[in-house]
């Protein structure tokens, strides 16, 4: 079994192994969430059969924050914790070996660790800055975009040309997809047309039941039915303590 060259303590360094099947680690103390039922054995590199006493998740301390590692095996056994290539391609990451380094990005195309070869092997410590994610630049038209409360952009451009703030950095003419924009802007299907409308009072009533609301009314009321006569638009409400109240 190949041996942590990176001179820190087992519990801190991970081993990336293209030959190991599945994430592993000995120490107990790394799991968030562990399942004890999936016992099972696994075959290490000279041949022998070692127990698995269980699956989880774990938290790795990182110098950018904790990152959760799913469908980890608790293999007491092994001396050193195992990072497994074909577990992290099969969770749609990639890992890019060149230049002597080991580079991990997630399934978004993200940077995660960049791990340098030692010993003919990569020993990942999550706590070594140089190793950590990397920094991700961010756009400063988006920046601004959200500081200004999701402005659109054709009036941060104009502000800028106006010079209407004080300070505004260069803008880009064009800003980067921003999804609560584009959650906001999802419209919902338009209602159906109504045929016909009524001519005179009480020929066309629409109605409707909301609840159960969080906080009930004065009256301990927790539903409400509400009528609208469609000719005059008289509403009446009723509020309702359970909705078999309405019949």
């Amino acid at each position: 079994m190949a041996t942590c060259f990176s001179g820190i303590e087992s519990s801190e360094c991970w081993l990336i192994d293209s030959g190991c099947t599945n994430h592993m680690t000995h120490d107990k103390d790394l799991f968030r969430e562990l399942r004890r039922s999936n016992t099972s054995k696994v075959r290490i590199g000279n041949g022998e059969y070692i127990t698995v006493e269980g699956k989880g998740t774990v938290a790795i301390s990182t110098c950018s924050g904790t990152k959760f590692i799913s469908d980890m095996l608790y293999v007491p056994e092994i001396d050193q914790n195992l990072f497994s290539i074909g577990q992290l391609i099969e969770k749609d990451y990639k890992v890019v070996f060149e230049d002597k380094s080991c580079l991990i990005k997630d399934a978004d195309g993200h940077d995660i660790f960049k791990v340098k070869m030692k010993g003919k092997s990569f020993a990942l410590n999550p706590l070594e800055e140089e190793q950590t994610t990397f920094p991700i630049k961010e756009n400063i038209t988006d920046v601004w975009h959200k500081r200004l409360g999701h402005y659109h952009h054709k009036g941060l451009l104009q502000m800028k040309s106006k010079m209407m703030a004080n300070d505004l950095p260069a803008l880009d003419d064009h800003i980067p997809n921003c999804k609560a924009c584009q959650s906001r802007k999802q419209s919902r299907k338009p209602f159906p047309k109504v045929t016909w409308r009524a001519i005179k009072k009480l020929q066309l009533i629409h109605t409707d039941i909301s609840g159960p609301q969080r906080v009930p009314s004065l009256n301990g009321s927790l539903y409400y039915a509400v009528f609208i006569d469609d000719f005059s638009r008289m509403c009446w409400i009723f509020f309702l303590k359970h909705k078999s109240e309405v019949v």
